[in-house]
């Protein structure tokens, strides 16, 4: 089903193939990996690679696009001629390795197909059914393995892909976006979703467990800002409460719709009070973005600042950014608040107990990237595990 992705890993086991410091059909190389770390990761090669007689051939005819007779009888005729042809089978049941022709076998033989090229049969003389063994053996050997914790389908469950996927697309994520995070196939995406109609099949079953992993990796932004075109309308709860705590920060309505460069101030009123309930795209980024910009510059404005406390409105630090636009959201509120030294005590000494940094994120009530922001803002040396993990969710959102 997800041939893109697996086209991909073909066509880097090609390459691998030719060359002598890779074993056939191992899955190590990564095109995002610098050339450095991929020698560190290969494994030397076993003895009997140096005497496969599939080195003196274009490793092409081995990874064909399809497993059909006429596109596996060369490679299978090259097979049937090599002296370590049992020992390289041997070798792909073994590592389960779900690609090419190996032992002249390809991963998923019809008895048509088994019959056919080298004439391969199981052992207990039945005709093949997968790498050379018939399907009852094939099975046994799968359960033995997996008792030995040596053995991954290749396909998983694809409901909790589905339901991953129509959450994106609630949150703003739609099918275009997803496929320049994952470089997932269109035609993939809607066969996991609505199958595919035309052939009289039904959403997927099972997916690629490569290609689940990709879409369980994207992950559910909770404002749609932004997911969404300029023109798009959203809900307008994490503006407001945005310029309600700046106006908690000492910030005139005036000055900040001046700021804004919006024309007509008289709605700023109603946009404070929060009886505003959608706004553009466009304006939400706009308010954003002035709330990046002054939520740690305390204003002038006196009058805005009594005002806001007469009215409940939290200043910016009580907040959490990366939640504000959350309508469930609501900022936990005590007597004495909580200093910013307070949450690095806490979140450091989680993390001297082994906690992971999202689970000691969340127990000192932020996110990862809200408490990397933290650290910045007072000048504090941000732990490594802390900029790694926000680093690389900021790149998986972007």
């Amino acid at each position: 089903m997800d041939r893109r992705s697996d086209r991909n890993t073909i066509d880097d086991k090609k390459q691998a193939v030719g060359s002598s410091s890779v074993i056939p059909g191992s899955n190590l190389l990564n095109r995002n990996r610098n050339v450095s770390e991929m020698l560190a990761d290969l494994p030397k090669p076993p003895a009997w690679h140096e005497l496969g007689i599939c080195r003196q051939f274009d490793p092409e005819i081995f990874y064909p696009s399809h497993y059909g007779p006429t596109q596996t009888a060369d490679a299978k005729k090259v097979c049937a001629g090599c002296d370590v042809r049992a020992v390289c089978l041997q070798w792909a049941l073994d590592n389960n390795d779900q690609h090419g022709v190996l032992g002249g076998t390809t991963p998923r033989e019809s008895e048509s197909h088994g019959q056919g090229g080298c004439g391969m049969t199981c052992q207990c003389g039945r005709p093949a059914h997968a790498r050379g063994r018939c399907a009852r053996c094939y099975a046994q050997l799968r359960a033995r393995q997996t008792a030995y914790g040596r053995w991954e389908p290749s396909y998983t469950d694809a409901q909790p892909v589905r339901e991953h996927l129509l959450a994106l697309r609630a949150a703003g994520i739609g099918n275009r976006k997803v496929r320049e995070l994952t470089v997932i196939a269109p035609s993939t995406i809607q066969a996991i979703l609505y199958g595919r109609p035309a052939r009289g099949n039904p959403p997927a079953r099972k997916v690629l467990r490569n290609t689940a992993a990709r879409v369980l990796a994207i992950p559910v932004p909770v404002s749609k800002v932004p997911c969404l075109r300029g023109g798009r309308v959203v809900p307008a709860l994490g503006s407001v409460r945005r310029l309600q705590a700046l106006a908690a920060n000492g910030y005139s309505q005036r000055e900040l719709w001046s700021r804004l460069g919006w024309p007509s101030p008289q709605n700023a009123t109603q946009m404070f009070a929060g009886r505003v309930e959608n706004i553009t795209v466009v304006r939400a980024q706009q308010v954003t973005v002035l709330f990046s910009q002054l939520q740690m510059v305390p204003g002038t404005d006196r009058n805005a600042r009594a005002r806001a406390k007469a009215k409940g409105w939290l200043p910016p630090l009580a907040w959490d950014e990366d939640r504000i636009d959350d309508p469930t959201y609501t900022p936990e509120l005590v007597d004495k608040p909580r200093t910013a030294e307070d949450v690095f005590s806490d979140f450091e000494y989680l993390l001297s107990m082994g906690v992971g940094v999202e689970d000691a994120s969340r127990r000192v009530g932020l996110l990862p990237a809200s408490v990397k922001r933290r650290y910045e803002r007072h000048g504090r040396r941000c732990p490594a595990a802390l900029t790694a993990v926000a680093r690389q969710q900021r790149k998986t959102a972007s």
